[in-house]
């Protein structure tokens, strides 16, 4: 059995296009689903993208526009959604504000705190400040074919480093550390 390429296209959107290409073509009425959908992706492209032979869909605003569009848009891989998250892991890091050390007298006593650039507040007069990891482990993996199961071991517990800090006061909001400050994981 040949899996039909429906790109990023809904059931619905599917139908649709299956649907609406019946309706207004009299070579289609017999059509399989599958030689419709290769004759659509064969003679339409995405808006903008005109190829010879190949005539761009016009974003009209319609349900069967949008339809088209999805099922033309390549479908989001594996390997591509973990590069789009290792990408996001660091982009939190550098979008997020960073804590200020300050030196802070009360009650007569002078010592070094952070404050939160977010809420103004110092880190140690409310709420609580977690490290938020990514929370990916690697773990073994051994098919066990009999079974129909994958037997998995324990990983190492390898945090792969902190992604952010929460400072949570009611609300939390992300921060980092300053400048030069390392971690220690207990």
């Amino acid at each position: 059995m040949t899996r039909t390429d429906t790109g990023r296209a809904t059931p619905a959107q599917l139908d649709l296009i299956l649907t609406t290409r019946r309706d207004e073509s009299d070579e289609d009425t017999a059509a399989t689903d599958a030689e419709i959908l290769a004759h659509v992706r064969n003679t339409l492209t995405l808006p903008g993208q005109g190829t010879p032979g190949g005539s761009p869909v016009t974003d009209d605003g319609t349900d069967y526009a949008a339809a088209l569009i999805a099922f033309l848009s390549p479908a989001a891989n594996a390997d591509a959604m973990l590069a789009t998250i290792e990408s996001l892991h660091q982009q939190v890091w550098a979008a997020a504000p960073v804590l200020t050390v300050e030196t802070v007298t009360d009650d007569g006593e002078t010592y070094q705190a952070l404050r939160c650039p977010v809420c103004a507040r110092l880190v140690s007069d409310g709420g609580e400040l977690r490290a938020v990891d990514v929370s990916t482990r690697w773990s073994s993996a051994e098919p066990d074919v009999e079974n129909r199961q994958m037997d998995v071991t324990a990983g190492d517990h390898d945090y792969s480093g902190t992604l952010y800090y929460v400072h949570w006061t009611g609300e939390a909001h992300a921060v980092v550390p300053p400048e030069g400050w390392s971690e220690s994981w207990l």
